[in-house]
């Protein structure tokens, strides 16, 4: 029997089964290896020679308890968050040349008490490195998954985010750049990650995310309820061209998937017509055709100013998901817009409103009556919605015509309501999903 004193009976009933795991020897070897790896400056010939001695990194640094779990390597991850002068990435490649092997530790993972050693793996460009160095060397999806998992169900309950303060720019960042580093690994065939990230996005290649000072990673909260990680869009840009490369959002509350595509990179086409998420490189496109005060005055929208404020409304309004640009099939650029939105007539969450315009040049072909019947389709196809809503103020004749032409059934008229410095009427109609599967469903 030892003489330690343990905190409880669930500390004795637990570590009791372990003791003996690593004899006196082996504890001391143990904790010398973690004292010469915390020095100011590393003697790394002395850390290799307790290596060759039989020191474990992933070994228990005492013979009893819960000390047991405490092993070099896991806090020197945990102390590379507040000491910079731990050179994590050089020792992780030492302790791998002497057969450390981090799926497979002497005392083994339960997920209750002895965590694996990245489950609380801090995001900073240190850990970074000593990722990049465990992927190469073949760590595996359930260890990578002990990161990433933990990274998202811990940070999704932080509330109130400024994505212009610093913790955006590090951790969040840092933490998105591994996510990303370890999905780029064909390896890494993790059916929940590429539900969360898309393992292909316009076809970018993964791999390039190894290069991750080539990004700029963007959050935009004004999706979110509470301006929190939930609802959260991703953007990925590479900082040369400024191109966006790469897209994701975090899913909502409630929901088994935390980080979820939103049907961001969703393409839809019809007889004539594709429809297309928004990208920053259509502001022109947009400008030409928004700039004209008969598209978006009807509507109840300012006309476009100059690329400028176009490029802001792609950032800003088309970035949220279900807007989409309506685009000839043999054409590149959108020539007017279709989208589903939250608001004060669709607020539950089995409900939208539908919304359109069109650019002047290509009225009266019947372009967006094509394009609403199929976002119809997505809506309650693919996005199971039981209601859709669509609204137009009083004199937009165009809007009348195709809200008939599409079915909907009138509902109700709201006077007296201030649009653009002037007092308009506006009518509101509505769809349901039985209605819509007797005008549309074969």
């Amino acid at each position: 029997m030892s003489e330690y004193k343990y905190y409880n009976d669930y500390e004795r009933e637990w570590t009791q089964k372990y003791e003996g795991t690593y004899t006196h020897e082996e504890v001391e070897l143990n904790k010398r290896l973690y004292e010469e790896c915390l020095k100011p400056e590393v003697d790394f010939a002395t850390v290799e020679e307790l290596l060759k001695q039989g020191a474990d990194p992933l070994g228990g640094t005492a013979e009893y308890g819960w000390n047991m779990l405490l092993h070099p390597f896991g806090e020197l991850i945990l102390d590379s968050n507040e000491n910079p002068n731990i050179p994590l990435p050089q020792l992780t490649e030492l302790f791998l040349r002497y057969g450390m092997d981090i799926d497979s530790p002497r005392i083994p993972y339960d997920y209750d008490n002895s965590l694996h050693v990245l489950t609380f793996m801090p995001e900073n460009e240190k850990t970074l490195l000593t990722l990049k160095i465990l992927l190469d060397h073949g760590l595996s999806v359930d260890s990578f998954a002990e990161f990433w998992g933990h990274f998202m169900f811990d940070e999704i309950n932080v509330h109130h985010i400024d994505p212009n303060a610093d913790q955006w720019n590090t951790r969040f960042v840092y933490g998105f750049k591994m996510i990303m580093l370890g999905a780029s690994y064909d390896h890494i065939d993790d059916e929940a990650l590429n539900r969360h990230i898309c393992r292909k996005y316009n076809n970018y290649d993964i791999r390039n995310f190894r290069d991750w000072d080539r990004y700029e990673y963007r959050f935009d909260t004004s999706h979110s309820k509470h301006r929190e990680l939930y609802g959260t869009l991703v953007s990925i840009y590479d900082k040369d061209s400024g191109e966006l490369v790469w897209k994701m959002g975090i899913g909502k509350p409630g929901k088994q998937i935390l980080l979820d595509e939103i049907d961001r990179d969703r393409i839809f086409e019809t007889d004539r017509l594709t429809l297309r998420p928004w990208r920053e490189d259509d502001d022109y496109a947009l400008y030409k055709c928004a700039s004209d005060p008969d598209v978006g005055t009807p509507a109840g929208w300012e006309p476009h100013s100059d690329r400028e404020y176009s490029l802001n409304i792609i950032r800003t309004v088309f970035n949220a998901p279900e807007i989409y640009a309506v685009c000839l099939k043999d054409e590149a650029s959108p020539i007017g817009c279709v989208g589903l939105h939250r608001n004060d007539i669709a607020e539950d969450d089995d409900e939208y409103e539908l919304g359109y315009w069109l650019g002047k040049p290509y009225w009266g072909q019947e372009i967006i009556p094509e394009a609403a019947k199929e976002l119809l389709r997505h809506a309650f196809l693919d996005l199971h919605v039981n209601r859709i809503w669509c609204g137009r103020y009083e004199g937009n004749e165009k809007s009348r015509r195709v809200i008939e032409k599409l079915g909907f059934k009138y509902h109700h008229t709201t006077e007296g309501l201030e649009v653009l410095g002037e007092i308009r009427t506006g009518h509101v109609y509505l769809m349901t999903r039985e209605e819509w599967q007797s005008l549309y469903e074969c």
